[in-house]
């Protein structure tokens, strides 16, 4: 069965604005507003990049095929599509292109009961598909809750080799969670980028920025932390909020940025999250302090870095909210 846009916005995760372009259909997850507002940061085209998107589906035994069109959507170059099966992996690509057209091809396998199918978008690229084919018999998966992401690059997915692992992903998963994840690489506390008019509503929130304001010595943090947490608290009066202070970066003991360490910069996330009713994670529990974690050594996990994150902050979750 072909499947029109119409038909793909009822079995797409992670996507606020779902519409065709170009004789594909693309997907969007900020508002026309936040898009603006990054633009206006010089984070373009990090806002196009489709991370934490996904296509969710169950079905019988077929093939599932369509064509894709991928553009740049960070400051690395490169793609990743991956398909999971009920969990299982059966379709895995990586390129270091973007600007790239390609196709997916998998068979679903023959099972007692409908298979869950999960289709994972690039994380670090934009991306246009067409041709979708699916079985006859496909139902949109259903999730249990809903989280909104924020941060920075870790949270955008840098530079997760397989798209199913980044953090968010994982994080998703383990929550049977619907995730619209708000990274992006390079990105700190700005108190704009919140859009009350959001056409999401969360069930959770998190909230992992702080490396990059540490590393580029921000001036007047405190104010802006504060007022980062004033105006998400502001906007999400009752929605649980997870702030996740900076995770290890590499030999930094005792650097100072602006006169902070990275470790001051931890505990003021901490205070001011606090301050407003958010639950503050104890961030060094994640992922283990050792460059055997990090993709580039230092700052960026790598997969089974995401993994541990991933893993270790969804256990913190329920066991805070009893989930």
């Amino acid at each position: 069965m072909k499947l029109t846009t119409e038909n793909i916005k009822t079995i797409t995760l992670g996507a606020i604005r779902i519409f065709e372009e170009d004789g594909y259909t693309v997907f969007r997850r900020f508002t026309p507003y936040q898009e603006k507002v990054l633009e206006e940061r010089k984070f373009t085209p990090r806002q196009f990049a489709s991370s934490g998107m996904k296509l969710s589906f169950t079905c019988g035994e077929g093939i599932v095929h369509f064509e894709y069109l991928v553009r740049p959507g960070a400051g690395a170059v490169c793609h990743g599509i991956d398909v999971l099966c009920d969990g299982i992996e059966v379709f895995h690509h990586y390129s270091d292109e973007a600007n790239k057209c390609g196709q997916v091809f998998f068979r679903v396998p023959k099972k007692e009961k409908p298979c869950t199918v999960t289709v994972f978008f690039p994380n670090l690229a934009g991306i246009g598909i067409r041709e979708l084919n699916v079985p006859d018999d496909y139902a949109p998966a259903k999730r249990e809750r809903k989280i909104l992401m924020l941060g920075d690059s870790i949270t955008h997915g840098y530079h997760s080799f397989r798209q199913h692992q980044s953090y968010a992903n994982v994080l998703g998963e383990r929550l049977n969670a619907e995730i619209l994840n708000q990274g992006i690489g390079g990105d700190k506390f700005h108190a704009p980028n919140i859009d009350p008019e959001l056409p999401f509503t969360p069930d959770i929130i998190t909230v992992a920025y702080g490396t990059n304001d540490w590393a580029g010595a921000i001036p007047q943090l405190d104010e802006k932390i504060d007022e980062y947490f004033k105006k998400l608290r502001t906007v999400y009066p009752a929605v649980p909020v997870f702030a996740i202070p900076p995770i290890w970066r590499g030999n930094i003991d005792g650097i100072r940025k602006d006169g902070r360490t990275l470790e001051d910069v931890r505990l003021l996330v901490k205070e001011k999250a606090e301050k407003y009713g958010c639950f503050a994670v104890d961030s060094a529990k994640l992922v283990p302090p050792s460059p055997d974690y990090f993709m580039d050594k230092f700052l960026h996990p790598n997969d089974v870095g995401f993994i541990l994150y991933g893993i270790n902050l969804a256990d913190e979750i329920k066991k805070t909210l009893n989930i």
